[in-house]
């Protein structure tokens, strides 16, 4: 612990240099590995950094690192095997998830997902993988159940009142119920069933001719008040 102190001292002053001669005498130590990796990397020295990350791959840190080098190139190929070769590692599965979704194998990231709903760090890669298919809805459910963590709420304040598309099978079904409702004389129970779907066309086009048949209405009352 005393070495780990002294590399994150000598990096906070600068002395990137001095902290790495330090890690080099006691690489032996899996803690002082991966801050020697961290730090390769944020020098952007990524062959180097690789190189070591290979050697101790059995290690789920020093793995996990790799992953991240690996993801940051967008080598997901190669992250998706290591992934796979690790498949008991609980600890890669964020990862993973978001590797799923780079290859939109949404049903597949999903069942990992739903085997570990109270891992903070699956359930928040899952959460973006959810936004970015725009299912906002169970984003957000997610999200309430770790609301206390600061990130989470973060995304949670992002997408509240982000709003689902509507699917065109969603949309025709709702188009012709609407029609039935104006049939029968209820416009404003038809404007309202419009309100969820103005996303549509046709829905929105409908929606656009209830507001001006309201008004054209009102417009008559109002001639015929003073007439």
């Amino acid at each position: 612990m005393q070495n780990n102190n002294t590399i994150y001292d000598l990096v906070k002053s600068g002395k990137i240099d001095d902290a790495k001669k330090v890690c080099l005498k006691k690489l032996d130590n899996p803690s002082v590995l991966s801050l020697y990796i961290k730090i390769l990397t944020e020098e952007e020295n990524y062959k180097e950094a690789e190189r070591f990350c290979l050697e101790y791959l059995d290690d789920s840190i020093i793995c996990s690192q790799y992953l991240y080098i690996l993801i940051g190139q967008n080598r997901y190929e190669e992250a998706r095997k290591i992934c796979e070769k690790y498949h008991n590692v609980k600890t890669l599965k964020a990862q993973y998830i978001r590797i799923l979704n780079y290859f939109k194998e949404y049903e597949l990231l999903e069942k990992i997902a739903n085997n570990y709903p109270d891992d903070i760090y699956i359930s928040k890669a899952f959460i973006y993988s959810l936004i970015d298919q725009q299912r906002y809805n169970e984003a957000r459910t997610i999200c309430n159940r770790f609301i206390y963590d600061n990130d989470i709420f973060r995304i949670y304040t992002k997408i509240k009142d982000k709003k689902e598309p509507v699917s065109s099978v969603d949309a025709s079904r709702k188009y012709f119920k609407i029609l039935e409702q104006i049939n029968k004389g209820n416009d404003s129970v038809a404007k309202e069933m419009c309100s969820s779907f103005l996303e549509d066309r046709n829905i929105f086009d409908l929606y656009l001719m209830l507001i001006e048949k309201n008004r054209i209405e009102e417009q008559k009352k109002l001639c015929f008040k003073y007439k």
